[in-house]
């Protein structure tokens, strides 16, 4: 496996097997309304490893800095808050006036556009072949998705079974 990885980004070069998932619906809320339903993707084992291993050589040049807590691990909003709460504390001692700017972007990861991210990465120092092979998996990735005995209000009925393949819903 070591060789075909290797081999992927030497070549920039994705095989169309770590590029497949198989999507499963599954019910949000214990209603059986299709609206409800999110699909949860699957990919092999294999795929899984071959994009754990460019994470893992994207996060050993990547400086995300210190001032992230997002998509970090061991960090979140919990260390965030306590971050602004000393910032408060100290600034009320030092009787200085601290502006403050907060935003929220719903579903914000969902939305970015993957061609700027792989160029950021790019940017930031990341290997280009690791970038490469990052970008082939996302050009060429499709999804089955998997659909039965899913409720439709509309006509009353059950759906049986249904696969179909679709390129992901990504902005490039």
């Amino acid at each position: 496996m070591l060789l075909l990885f290797q081999a992927c980004i030497a070549q920039q070069f994705v095989p169309t097997a770590l590029c497949e998932g198989f999507a499963t619906c599954i019910p949000k809320k214990r209603t059986l309304n299709l609206v409800t339903y999110r699909p949860i993707t699957v990919w092999s084992v294999i795929a899984k490893l071959f994009e754990k291993i460019l994470l893992l050589k994207i996060l050993n040049r990547w400086d995300h800095g210190d001032h992230q807590f997002g998509f970090r691990a061991g960090l979140g909003v919990g260390n965030a808050h306590a971050v602004f709460v000393s910032m408060l504390e100290r600034y009320e001692r030092m009787k200085k006036p601290l502006y403050v700017c907060a935003i929220h972007i719903s579903k914000a990861f969902d939305s970015i556009l993957h061609s700027q991210a792989v160029l950021a990465l790019l940017w930031s120092g990341v290997n280009p072949f690791i970038c490469a092979s990052l970008w082939q998996r996302y050009q060429n990735s499709s999804i089955r998705i998997r659909v039965e005995n899913l409720y439709n209000t509309k006509t009353r009925t059950k759906t049986k079974l249904m696969i179909s393949m679709i390129p992901p819903i990504q902005n490039f």
